[in-house]
């Protein structure tokens, strides 16, 4: 009431009259103005983090979604090549779109023009050819990502909330929207006159701040989640089985060292299936292909060796012919089979999970195959150099039931080799080619009847003149190399039909003798005549020994080889 007035303490404000002072934050307005702006920045930073996800702050831009698995599926509704992703995603579509793919390990890596999908679903998709239709080709793999473009991953960003079904952008530039003009608008939380930030230029730095740190707090929780510590589910589960699995290579062979290409690089067959039961529940039925791509390369990528000089190469016993297209557990279930034959017959005597095997995706170093293969001088390739060392016993082919590695240039190449090894060396040691399928060998006879029947009539209508080669100068090169022997690709299919026609007589004369003992058993046991007159007699059938399930004696062709 005096004319001279006090200065208020600190944090007190004098009432409309100038009468009295009171603390400044203790009005409830302001409490309340504080509460919505913790809101507004907690909308602020949900609102920078879905732009920082569907940016991802490297190139190519845009939402990067890690794959699972991708595999060739066939499905109630349409076979096609399907992408699994390691978690769901928020992306809405109901129209194809146009994605990039990286580090599969696979032919889908650095298109340019990226790859027509279709979501399916929160947490897979099926890719399209460019007409609109399903892709229909084997591709394999467990890692890798799928780039989704920065404009196409914010246009399908979908918010859910209840009914409300706005894309996230819009979603957060009206919630936005709705804060700023809130706390920019004095008077709206109380009256004008009692409201404390009544200067627009303090709410516009309010504004900006929050802004600017809601930014960065959406980059920062966007790479720490990118972290396997804070985030273990970003990691695809291949990675700990690999991981695991190199481990214990580190722990029996700390050191991996380097040694000469060719014949002591081979590993044992043991080796090959602890690799096989350790990643088993993801090699399933796919091929050697995913197995080099996948897992073989990771676990040597450390060292940039071959998987021989990882694990600790052996010298080599037998060389081995594969496609890579073929399932890899019925490739080391054929060396399983040969590897038994062996054993039994004495030819050597090593226990037979020992026994060594040069293999071209485990003997041949990944990272540097040019310099392996050597496709200007074939005869200082690595296939060669062992193909011919003292140490190898033999050719093992693996062979599927469509023949595939004979419609191979580079496998042809390999049987041209142990043919000249036979003509020219008449190395006794050298046991020649032998013909192995998951069921068996056929030089044993011991493959089944189906798979040996199935393999006659491929190989008889086979001519290795039509082998392919994935780079035409390769199959130039060889081709002209079974050219230059006698007899050329008729001499070649000759020797494979005379291998077979060996391999089928055997199993005939091993059939005959098994069939006979069973029929011998069952004629031993007493009959009873009225039991046999009410059945009835079966219909006369050529004897056993006449025909070979539809291979008569006329048909084998016998060569000697």
């Amino acid at each position: 009431g005096s004319s001279a007035c006090i200065a208020c303490p600190d944090w007190h404000v004098p009432d409309v009259g100038a009468t009295t002072c009171h603390l400044r934050y203790v009005r409830p307005g302001n409490y309340v103005l504080i509460l919505y702006w913790l809101v507004f920045f907690r909308i602020l930073v949900a609102f920078w983090k879905n732009i920082v996800i569907a940016f991802g702050l490297r190139r190519p831009f845009g939402r990067r979604l890690i794959v699972q698995q991708i595999s060739f599926e066939e499905r109630i509704d349409g076979d096609g090549v399907f992408v699994q992703f390691l978690a769901a995603h928020s992306l809405k579509s109901d129209l194809p779109i146009t994605v990039y793919f990286q580090e599969t390990q696979t032919k889908l890596d650095n298109q340019q023009k990226g790859h027509k999908i279709q979501f399916i679903g929160k947490t897979s998709m099926v890719l399209l050819n460019a007409d609109g239709t399903r892709v229909r080709k084997s591709i394999e793999s467990s890692q890798g990502v799928v780039v989704v473009p920065f404009l196409a991953a914010l246009r399908l960003s979908w918010k859910f909330k209840g009914s409300v079904r706005l894309p996230w952008v819009l979603f957060g530039m009206l919630l936005v929207a709705v804060a700023a003009a809130s706390c920019a608008t004095p008077g709206i939380l109380e009256p004008l006159e009692e409201h404390q930030l009544d200067d627009a230029k303090i709410v516009e730095l309010l504004l900006a701040v929050s802004g600017l740190l809601s930014f960065l707090t959406a980059v920062v929780m966007h790479l720490l989640s990118q972290l396997r510590v804070f985030n273990p589910a970003q990691e695809p589960q291949l990675f700990k089985f690999r991981r695991d699995f190199s481990d214990r290579l580190r722990e029996s062979r700390p050191t991996p060292a380097p040694c000469q290409r060719g014949a002591g690089r081979a590993v044992q067959l043991g080796e090959l299936f602890e690799l096989w039961r350790h990643f088993q529940p993801f090699i399933k039925d796919r091929s050697m292909l995913y197995v080099v791509s996948n897992i073989v390369r990771s676990i040597t990528r450390p060292w940039q060796l071959s998987y021989a000089e990882v694990v600790g190469p052996s010298q080599t016993m037998w060389f081995v012919s594969h496609t890579w297209t073929s399932p890899f557990r019925a490739f080391v279930q054929g060396l399983k089979k040969h590897a038994q034959a062996v054993s039994r017959s004495g030819e050597l005597v090593v226990p037979f999970m020992e026994m060594t095997f040069w293999v071209c995706s485990f003997s041949i170093n990944q990272w540097s195959v040019e310099e392996e293969v050597v496709s200007d001088n074939i005869y200082e390739s690595s296939f060669y150099k062992c193909l011919h060392s003292g140490s190898c016993h033999g050719t093992v082919l693996v062979l599927d039931t469509s023949a595939t590695p004979l419609r191979r240039s580079w496998c042809l190449f390999e049987v041209l080799q142990t043919m000249k090894r036979i003509k020219d060396h008449q190395d006794e040691k050298f046991s020649g080619l032998w013909l192995c399928t998951e069921s068996g060998t056929l030089n044993s006879g011991e493959a089944s009847v189906e798979m040996a029947m199935t393999l006659g009539n491929v190989i008889a209508d086979l001519s290795v003149k039509n082998a392919s080669a994935s780079f035409a100068e390769d199959k130039m090169m060889i081709d002209n190399a079974i050219q230059d022997m006698e007899g050329g690709f008729e001499s070649m299919d000759a020797y494979l039909r005379g291998h077979l026609s060996q391999a089928l007589n055997f199993m005939r004369n091993d059939f005959d003798e098994k069939f006979g003992k069973v029929l011998d058993k069952l004629d031993s046991f007493p009959t009873d005549s009225k039991v046999l007159d009410k059945v009835g007699s079966f219909p006369a059938e050529p004897k056993v020994s006449d025909t070979f399930f539809g291979f008569s004696d006329e048909s084998v062709v016998k060569v000697n080889v």
